[in-house]
């Protein structure tokens, strides 16, 4: 009689994991976030033994990991700002690509505190509106009518 084998086992595919698998998914975003702070997000995924996607995933379905996240990243921009001032102060060395990434992320991390701010007001007399009632504007308005009636498009 021939060896019989039983087929191996069915691997899942990808997808929504079972509900049986609830509490190592838990593990696993508790390890993630564990990591976050010190590896960054690739490696705390190697840590966690999640795909680099799955984070993001956890972000938009679970508001607690979502609030998690968002706490990490405050203590990520004061961490960062810390090695600024450092840098500031002459505590702390750094070279120019680092400053410059070191800027970005802070960017990234407090849009408000470190955007670029431009702002560009026209005002007329006395911080009113400007109004244009004769001159240019109106020689270009005319220019635009007579172009239109040379062309055959009427405007009012």
């Amino acid at each position: 009689m021939a060896n019989q084998h039983s087929p191996a086992p069915k691997r899942r595919g990808p997808g929504r994991p079972p509900k049986s698998a609830a509490g190592d998914i838990e593990a696993a975003k508790k390890a993630w976030l564990a990591a976050f702070p010190d590896h960054g997000w690739d490696g705390a995924c190697g840590i966690a033994g999640v795909a680099i996607s799955t984070p993001s995933s956890w972000r938009r379905i679970d508001p607690e990991f979502h609030a998690a996240l968002e706490q990490l990243d405050i203590e990520i921009a004061d961490r960062y700002e810390k090695i600024a001032d450092e840098a500031i102060a002459g505590k702390r060395q750094m070279d120019r690509s680092a400053a410059t990434l070191l800027i970005f992320r802070l960017k990234a991390l407090r849009p408000k505190k470190y955007r670029e701010r431009m702002n560009i007001e026209h005002t007329g007399a006395d911080g009113g509106s400007i109004k244009v009632e004769n001159g240019d504007a109106s020689t270009g308005a005319k220019m635009l009518r007579e172009w239109g009636a040379r062309i055959g498009v009427e405007r009012n």
